[in-house]
């Protein structure tokens, strides 16, 4: 038996415009999807997230990813507060392999990640 949306969609099939549309729409979310990898460092000590990081960076360089977004969490189940964010931030920053580092939006972690571009080696 078919639900009603699919006798509406075939009632009213979209047509080839649409359908196309559709298709690159997902190829570009494709696309987007390879052009950033995502590094999770949470309950990781500062040494082994030292060795994630570097890791990450020459994999995504090896990859040709253009950024890395890096989860390093907020401090929230920590008793002493967080513990990577502020190493973090300084690591990266002097990283051969670490380009531009940003904060980014609540919805894709806020303060408690960076993403940082990947620098092509010279």
């Amino acid at each position: 038996m078919k639900t009603d949306f699919e006798a509406w969609l075939d009632a009213y099939p979209p047509d080839e415009k649409h359908l196309a549309a559709k298709v690159d729409k997902q190829e570009l979310t494709h696309k987007a999807a390879a052009c950033r990898q995502v590094l999770d460092l949470h309950g990781l000590t500062r040494e082994q997230a030292r060795l994630a990081v570097d890791q990450a960076l020459k994999a995504a360089l090896q990859d040709q990813v253009a950024s890395l977004l890096i989860i390093h969490g907020k401090g929230l189940h920590s008793s002493t507060g967080p513990v990577l964010a502020t190493w973090l931030r300084d690591y990266l920053e002097g990283h051969s392999l670490a380009g531009k580092i940003q904060s980014v939006p609540a919805k894709q972690g806020g303060t408690g990640a960076l993403e940082v571009s990947v620098r092509k080696k010279n």
